[in-house]
């Protein structure tokens, strides 16, 4: 399912509220990104974030905060 929001939108599977809901891509206005699960409207589970800066954080995630393990890289591969 494909959704509009006021800052950004969404591609991907939706629960009965049509919220975020399992595997999805957010696209911020902004130029940030997450690829990965949702519950519920969070980003929930594994997932990689893509920041404008072209640093990303590939990890776990848990009501739409980082948590767990996980692995930050900054643009310049540190």
């Amino acid at each position: 399912m494909f959704i509009k929001y006021n800052n950004g939108t969404y591609t991907g599977e939706v629960d009965y509220n049509e919220k975020r809901h399992g595997y999805g891509t957010y696209n911020w206005n902004s130029g940030d990104k997450y690829v990965g699960y949702w519950s519920h409207g969070d980003m929930h589970g594994r997932g990689k974030y893509y920041y404008t800066d072209g640093t990303y954080y590939d990890g776990d995630w848990k009501n739409s905060q980082r948590t767990g393990n996980g692995k930050k890289t900054y643009s310049n591969g540190w």
